[in-house]
């Protein structure tokens, strides 16, 4: 997160300013923190994504969407010190991913259409200001939604590409791909994404000193 506003809102205030405002902001307990841009190469990969993945799945029952739209994890409230349940809001956690899949109808978070609530997959472009956050908060947020088959994580630094993705038992499969060579599978909308289209025109920092 790159920073907080100090301001407590309510999940329904946000959601209201969020559509007038001209910065993306995360939400989560109240408070919304602005997020910050990326590099050339974080876009570029970005787009790859999201190509990659409208062109996998047309004629499909599953659609891909970028950046813009939302998506709203609800958390069950915790208690206060009295034992009475907090504002339900105040755990709820609503973030832009890079890139997001939804199979079939979409389910729109607390009925706004800006936000959804049921993604089948997400996928973070990791950069040096995002990395922790995206590998450990988001990803224990993610893991929350119910609908999530899988997480993907792309580094925009280095070739490596992180992939969680739910078993039947509920506990989650991580695959870790080093090698440009080397292709994604997601299984649960049976496709497969080259490293090579995801890092096209990528220039890493060691191959420029060559």
């Amino acid at each position: 997160m790159a920073g907080v506003t100090g301001n407590y809102y309510t999940v329904e205030e946000y959601l209201w300013e969020e559509q007038r405002s001209e910065i993306k902001r995360d939400y989560y307990k109240g408070q919304v923190y602005a997020m910050a841009g990326g590099s050339a190469d974080y876009s570029r990969i970005a787009i790859n994504l999201t190509t990659e993945l409208t062109v996998a799945l047309r004629g499909r029952d599953c659609e891909a969407f970028n950046s813009d739209l939302k998506v709203g994890i609800a958390s069950a409230p915790s208690l206060n010190r009295k034992g009475r349940a907090k504002k339900p809001e105040s755990e709820d956690f609503i973030t832009y991913p890079d890139a997001s899949v939804v199979c079939g109808s979409l389910e729109y978070y607390k009925g706004d259409h800006y936000t959804i609530a049921n993604p089948s997959l997400l996928f973070e472009v990791l950069s040096p200001s995002t990395r922790n956050y995206d590998r450990s908060f988001k990803l224990e947020q993610y893991q929350k939604i119910p609908s999530l088959q899988a997480y993907v994580m792309i580094d925009s630094e280095q070739v490596r590409v992180e992939c969680y993705t739910r078993l039947g038992s509920g506990q989650w499969l991580q695959q870790t791909l080093l090698n440009l060579d080397d292709v994604l599978t997601l299984e649960a909308l049976g496709i497969s994404l080259p490293l090579k289209m995801l890092y096209e025109r990528v220039v890493f920092e060691a191959d420029e000193e060559e």
